[in-house]
């Protein structure tokens, strides 16, 4: 069997899509279907600007 820790991050939701933090790039935040469908990245000022909300996930490692 295979574990991966988990750690707390900051996420934002805005209408129903999480944004969670990217790998590589510190401060900023992907939707889903980053790469493959869009190259968006944005802010935290820029998600709380346009009425997201934060909240806490357990997510993989980022590499920052």
């Amino acid at each position: 069997m295979i574990t991966v820790d988990l750690f707390e991050k900051q996420v934002f939701v805005l209408d129903g899509i999480t944004y969670l933090p990217h790998y590589n790039i510190r401060s900023q935040f992907v939707s889903q279907g980053y790469v493959k469908l869009n190259y968006n990245l944005d802010s935290k000022p820029e998600l709380m600007y346009a009425g997201s909300q934060s909240k806490t996930e357990m997510l993989w490692e980022r590499a920052w």
